[in-house]
């Protein structure tokens, strides 16, 4: 009994700490048209630094939080671009300093641990350096501070997940870590909620300058496929009929989205889960499809619409069929958009095959696996592919060695967010969303 009390009582606190954290981020919003900003964001960063030293494990609390609750901060002007800092950002540095510090002052020479998933990510980043810098030097890549500031980006995400990994011991602090991202998921509803509520067309992530409602629907995709694994496999975190009721909201802020490329990755996460789970804990992944299906008929007009819309257009495309047969298909603009940049990034590839034209050489391009393909060439896709092969074969392997449902849950609902993280992707340029990263790789 004295334990049961001390779980909620720690749990309890975790939900202080999420909601003091918000708001003194919420604050720092209602002041920053302010001269006080400048201070406010000093005392912040100070706390930020603080709160590490003293516990990694709350600064890795805080990184959690702000990974979708941080504002964006102007740092510089490249041409017409703004360059923008973000508190997770100074948390990543921070804590990546304290390690630093900490293994100097141990005399330990190797900084982090090995894991294996360290040969495709150094491939990977390497690939990415070489190819942005043959771009240079072919003039492909026509900024290059901006191209490093993408590279250094995908350079934060890697070291999100060492940091974890060397910070992470027990499955105590796992079951924390996990009750913050579920508090945070209930924030970010909240939030969406409260947009609903004053006329918001399309729901989006908290404090952007541009709405990113894509970004917000891969988040949400990939929290509702570790809450529902979590529901089947009836993991002790929380209270069951707690988590059913932060799924029913997730799915709805989900919906309110209108993000046709989250949208797509729904069902298969569901149909990932069924195959994945063990045969005693399909039947309620079975009735969330079934249900899924049924209620489609009961969407609000404006959501069914929205996915109408994708096949009426001016632009008509001839697609092959199973019997040989073209069939005419038509997009509307955004859609019609997208396929005609993703030919010409094909073209493109055509001419750079191997390691393509560096990062943001391509130009903006709406999908990670094309944007990959036109900037890095073969080499950056196979990499790519080696990354998310090793990601998959170590979570498996993972679930194997899983002595409890707990632990279970998070291994099957980790490789169905992945599953509809991919399909994401191919619409958006997921890879470089760090409201999406940030928790995928905290998770890997």
């Amino acid at each position: 009994m004295p334990q049961k009390k001390n779980l909620t009582l720690e749990f309890f606190g975790l939900v202080l700490y999420t909601f003091f954290i918000i708001s003194i981020i919420y604050y720092g919003e209602s002041i920053k048209t302010t001269p006080y900003y400048s201070y406010y964001s000093l005392l912040l960063t100070l706390f930020a630094i603080t709160t590490i030293l003293i516990s990694p494990e709350k600064g890795l609390y805080m990184f959690i939080i702000v990974s979708m609750f941080s504002p964006e901060i102007n740092l510089m002007n490249i041409g017409r671009k703004n360059v923008y800092i973000r508190y997770d950002d100074i948390i990543i540095s921070i804590s990546l300093l304290v390690w630093l510090l900490v293994r100097i002052i141990k005399k330990n020479i190797k900084l982090f641990k090995s894991t294996p998933l360290d040969k495709p990510i150094f491939s990977f980043f390497l690939i990415c350096i070489l190819a942005t810098s043959r771009g240079v030097l072919i003039r492909q890549v026509e900024k290059p501070l901006e191209a490093t500031f993408y590279v250094l980006k995908l350079l934060e995400y890697f070291l999100i997940f060492y940091i974890v990994i060397n910070t992470v011991k027990t499955k105590e602090e796992i079951r924390r870590y996990m009750f913050v991202f579920i508090i945070t998921l209930i924030c970010t509803c909240i939030v969406g909620w409260d947009q609903l509520q004053v006329g918001v067309q399309r729901v989006s992530t908290p404090f952007e300058d541009t709405p990113e409602p894509n970004t917000l629907g891969g988040y949400l995709l990939f929290m509702i496929a570790i809450v529902s694994s979590m529901i089947c496999m009836r993991g002790v975190l929380i209270n069951y009929l707690f988590l059913w009721g932060v799924l029913c909201c997730a799915i709805w802020i989900f919906l309110h989205t209108l993000s046709r490329g989250s949208y797509l990755g729904y069902f298969p996460v569901l149909v990932t889960l069924v195959s994945l789970l063990p045969r005693d804990r399909k039947v309620i992944a079975m009735i969330m499809i079934i249900a899924s299906i049924l209620l489609m008929d009961y969407l609000p007009e404006y959501i069914r619409a929205r996915i109408e819309r994708t096949f009426i257009g001016k632009q008509e495309y001839r697609i092959p069929t199973i019997s040989g047969e073209e069939r005419t298909i038509n997009l509307d603009s955004s859609s019609s958009s997208r396929v005609d940049k993703y030919e010409n990034v094909l073209k493109y590839w055509r001419e750079y095959p191997i390691f393509g034209l560096g990062i943001t050489g391509a130009g903006f391009v709406d999908s990670t696996f094309f944007r990959t393909i036109g900037e890095l060439g073969l080499m950056g896709m196979l990499a790519l592919i080696w990354l998310f092969y090793t990601i998959i074969s170590e979570t498996f392997n993972s679930y194997s060695y899983a002595r409890n449902n707990f632990n279970k849950s998070l291994c099957i609902g980790y490789i169905c967010g992945l599953v509809g993280l991919i399909v994401h992707a191919m619409t958006a340029n997921t890879l470089f969303l760090i409201r999406i990263m940030g928790p995928f790789w905290f998770l890997t």
